[in-house]
């Protein structure tokens, strides 16, 4: 996952001797632990994934994405034709 195991009880809202008694078998994972352990994974990857793609796209000069045009609205011609 690639978090410490401070950072996974921070995130648990639990202490971190508990996320090393998990790991180390000693302490039952709850199923509803389990679900949550699931969800701090998921969030942390997916802001992992935001971080680098956001670093990819600044090192590329591609700034936000300002650029990109919305789907579903009609883009304005800037020249009427009379």
């Amino acid at each position: 996952m690639g978090l410490t195991q401070d950072g996974l009880a921070d995130r648990l809202k639990v202490s971190s001797n508990s996320v090393a008694r998990m790991e180390r078998g000693e302490m039952i994972v709850t199923p509803p632990m389990a679900l949550l352990i699931s969800y701090v994974a998921r969030d942390y990857e997916r802001a992992r994934q935001r971080a680098s793609d956001t670093s990819r796209h600044e090192s590329k000069k591609l700034g936000r994405a300002s650029h990109l045009r919305v789907h579903g609205r009609k883009q304005q011609n800037p020249k009427k034709s009379s």
